[in-house]
């Protein structure tokens, strides 16, 4: 897993992609605390999960970009259900 923070965020947001390496860059932007009103970066946290696919997500430029908290994690292997992708991720949320 990427990304590190130590305060509890207020919203967890679960991002599963599989082969969607130039749609997850724009999707995370409206994502992003400055996307948001009376949001800070503190506020929200985005759990992105890679579900597999065959060109890795590139974690480290994206985390660079992001305005917010971002916290990754590649399934290898994925599966072709999100099921197990998503369970990971709300495991992994931190928020209420």
């Amino acid at each position: 897993m990427i990304g590190r923070w130590r305060s509890t965020p207020q919203l967890s947001v679960v991002l599963i992609a599989y082969n969607m390496q130039r749609e997850i860059p724009r999707t995370l932007h409206t994502l992003g605390a400055t996307y948001q009103r009376d949001c800070d970066s503190s506020h929200i946290e985005v759990i992105l999960i890679d579900n597999g696919s065959c060109e890795p997500l590139q974690f480290e430029e994206l985390i660079s970009t992001f305005a917010g908290r971002l916290r990754c994690l590649r399934l290898q292997p994925g599966s072709v259900s999100p099921v197990d992708a998503v369970n990971q991720a709300v495991a992994m949320a931190r928020a209420e």
